[in-house]
């Protein structure tokens, strides 16, 4: 068992405890601002996730079938798929913002 007898060594770790808890008074209210947003974009991410999931298939199928011509089928297929990509990257940041 160490003690500690020396009371420099003693009033060091008494002000890093000290800091420390300052440090993190100082970051709550960040923290607390980052977990708000965090929940909001969850939520959004949520309800795009939803919607694509019940409607997008549909919406797609509905864009393809609805075209005349090649060019048509290929432009709507790439708008669906450039959609889709910016939405998984939007669930990457929020996964990063986790």
């Amino acid at each position: 068992m160490v003690t500690v007898n020396d009371e420099s060594t003693t009033a060091k770790l008494k002000q890093e405890v000290a800091n420390t808890k300052q440090q993190i008074s100082e970051l709550t209210p960040r923290i607390e601002k980052m977990k708000s947003q965090y929940e909001g974009n969850r939520q959004v991410a949520v309800d795009k996730l939803q919607f694509y999931s019940e409607m997008g298939l549909d919406t797609w199928l509905s864009l393809l079938l609805q075209e005349s011509s090649p060019a048509d089928v290929m432009g709507s297929q790439w708008l669906i798929e450039r959609n889709l990509d910016a939405y998984m990257r939007d669930l990457d940041q929020l996964y990063l913002e986790y």
